[in-house]
């Protein structure tokens, strides 16, 4: 899905691995989405807007597997196989809230971002940076998609389970910010319920 692809864009460019070719497709990939997608919602008839939303899905998973990945795919993961969920629901719940909780070790990186989105020109690289997890709220509201755990059929019995098997996703243990205890995905859970 669409917002799948710009769950590999984030994080792409937000990885501990980034490097100028992927951040190059994975930010021209990700304006391409936050314009085109919308567009296609309004006409899905759109042939070029669709296009686009195309070639930018294309362009958001090449040169992956030069990059790692990181804590919204490791909690997908678990949360699809658990709850039989879309990759691309399971980002449009969890990765704003992985976008905030990484902000604190990509502050300069999300601000650069959320600039090339034109989704903030504040003085302050906080702002600038804050506005990439309330951009991707305010995409996946405008989209119409599901926003809480609730919303995509996972229930609070889950959360026994869903921590301590992100834990042992590869992709957790290559997030920007280190993920040390099973109790951090847990209060991202809550977060997200």
């Amino acid at each position: 899905t669409g917002v799948k692809a710009i769950d590999h864009c984030v994080e792409a460019l937000l990885s501990i691995r980034s490097q100028p070719v992927t951040d190059a497709l994975a930010l021209q990939a990700l304006d391409m989405l936050f314009t085109a997608l919308p567009a296609c919602k309004t006409d899905p008839g759109d042939l070029h807007v669709r296009l686009n939303c195309q070639i930018a899905a294309w362009m958001s998973v090449s040169g992956l597997a030069n990059v790692s990945l990181g804590l919204s795919h490791g909690m997908g993961h678990q949360l699809g196989a658990i709850n039989a969920v879309p990759h691309g629901y399971t980002s449009c719940v969890v990765l704003p809230h992985v976008i905030g909780f990484n902000r604190p070790t990509t502050l300069d990186r999300q601000a650069w971002i959320s600039e090339a989105l034109r989704l903030s020109n504040a003085a302050s690289v906080e702002e600038r940076a804050g506005a990439l997890e309330d951009g991707m709220r305010d995409l996946v509201h405008d989209l119409a998609l599901p926003s809480r755990l609730p919303d995509i059929g996972v229930v609070r019995a889950d959360f026994a389970h869903i921590p301590a098997m992100a834990m042992s996703d590869p992709l957790v243990a290559s997030n920007p910010r280190p993920v040390p205890t099973p109790e951090i995905v847990l209060e991202l859970l809550e977060k997200a319920w």
